[in-house]
């Protein structure tokens, strides 16, 4: 192959890329626009679009992270733990996402009757190096709170959320999460999935 015939051939395989990622894109909003629909929507034809996305791009993160939520919310606990530890081997330590994927295989693993625990302990203490670096960070502040209460360590959680000290306008976002976790019982919700 001669220079022009490689950087064609580099060019093409780009443009594939780019058309399989937008292909990807679109399935992934297919499947967020039938989760949107009302209090009962598909999540089994929306996990479909989530798939499709996978397949189109097995490199796209968030089709990965929509597919196990789906999952999730069907109570596929078992197709939701592989998809989980499928993200987890494509994401680092400092990807935005891999707290989720660590939830989402604790939580299945969980609802398989295996333990859990160390996917949610690791995320944990993701969400603990979120809040060194940003204190306000509210999605580490619930997320870790709530990740908390799955390994049934709810007191903690609100002696957590009770303790932080936030600006007057972060602080009526803290009692909004402090009220919801009152009422919060990991095994409840467990069950309903």
């Amino acid at each position: 192959m001669n220079k022009i015939s490689i950087v064609l051939f580099l060019i093409l395989i780009s443009m594939g890329c780019q058309s399989e990622s937008k292909e990807s894109d679109e399935a992934i909003k297919k499947g967020l626009d039938i989760m949107a629909l009302g209090e009962e929507p598909d999540y089994r034809k929306a996990q479909e679009y989530f798939a499709e996305a996978v397949l189109l791009n097995p490199e796209n993160i968030t089709a990965y992270l929509w597919k196990a939520d789906a999952e999730i919310k069907m109570g596929n606990f078992d197709q939701c733990f592989k998809t989980a530890q499928m993200a987890l081997t494509k994401v680092d330590s400092k990807h935005a996402h891999r707290p989720y994927f660590l939830l989402f295989a604790g939580l299945s693993a969980q609802m398989l009757g295996e333990n859990g625990d160390p996917f949610m302990e690791e995320a944990v203490v993701y969400y603990n190096k979120r809040l060194e670096e940003d204190i306000r960070d509210l999605d580490a502040i619930m997320n870790k709170a709530y990740t908390l209460c799955y390994l049934r360590r709810k007191e903690e959680a609100l002696v957590f959320l009770n303790t932080l000290s936030v600006n007057q306008e972060d602080q009526a976002s803290i009692k909004q999460i402090i009220e919801s976790m009152q009422n919060f019982n990991a095994d409840e919700v467990l069950k309903i999935k």
